[in-house]
């Protein structure tokens, strides 16, 4: 991928599907219960001020663009990087706090159809991570590549993280961490999921139908898995081995943290794969 791209002329971005996607996000956050075992509201503000200096650090450390938003208060903090110095963001390069969760000054100088995919990649990351054991959240990572313009007026590619953190003692997420830095050269193209402890990454796929963890031919498989097919049936119409079959049987309930193709074809259906 070539790290700058031609100059192309300043689009409106608040087009209705990036919009959908947005409206998306704030449904699935606004829905969490925060009730349970989370510490004191005096505890609370001491573990919000430590993700604080935690994101403040990437900042420094990483020369990134770093957002931390509290999801259940509905605000955010933004801390400037070396890296903001090569963006378009005017006078906006100062660390800041929001009243929003969205950081708009950002997705201003991001490509439209890449603001687009963010949104449903994160609405899919966080539909994954809900369905991970508890006390695994925070373990897994979204890496995706976007087009942010630069002082220059061209879009240079950039490498944005999405890292979710629960509540303590909830199953609710609380904290977003975003952070924006250059493209590490020879970084692959697309969107993946990325396990932080042993390194393995799964790719999140554009589709037409939007986001996927599934290769077309799964997605063939678990849409006939769902009208009833048995492997048999699936393995001649799709003219593939029993065996083949089985195997995409084994990688659809590893990609989707399921059990059994019931679960599967229900957990793909909140995800618009079928």
């Amino acid at each position: 991928m070539e790290n700058e791209k031609k100059k192309i002329p300043a689009i409106c971005m608040a087009d209705e599907e990036q919009l959908d996607g947005r409206k998306k996000l704030d449904k699935v956050f606004s829905a969490q219960n925060y009730a349970g075992l989370s510490p004191n509201r005096s505890s609370l503000q001491q573990l919000s001020e430590s993700y604080r200096v935690w994101a403040q650090g990437y900042a420094q450390v990483e020369n990134a663009i770093a957002v931390l938003s509290d999801l259940k208060s509905r605000k955010s903090h933004v801390y400037y990087g070396g890296f903001s110095r090569m963006l378009h963001l005017g006078d906006s390069e100062k660390d800041t706090h929001l009243s929003t969760i969205w950081e708009e000054e950002i997705f201003r100088i991001v490509h439209p159809d890449d603001l687009q995919s963010k949104m449903l990649q994160e609405l899919a990351f966080y539909h994954y991570v809900k369905r991970l054991p508890s006390g695994q959240c925070s373990r897994f990572y979204l890496a995706a590549c976007l087009r942010m313009r630069s002082r220059t007026d061209a879009y240079i590619c950039a490498l944005h993280r999405l890292y979710y953190i629960p509540m303590p003692g909830s199953d609710a997420l609380w904290m977003a961490l975003c952070l924006y830095t250059p493209l590490p050269v020879g970084f692959p193209e697309g969107c993946f999921i990325v396990d932080s402890q042993t390194g393995q990454s799964t790719p999140l796929e554009v589709g037409a139908s939007g986001m996927s963890l599934l290769s077309d031919r799964e997605r063939q498989v678990l849409v006939l898995i769902d009208r009833g097919l048995t492997s048999k049936q699936i393995a001649e119409q799709l003219s593939i081995s029993q065996h083949t079959v089985s195997r995409h049987r084994q990688e659809i309930l590893a990609k989707l943290r399921v059990r059994n193709s019931i679960e599967a074809c229900r957990i793909a259906g909140q995800l618009k794969l079928l």
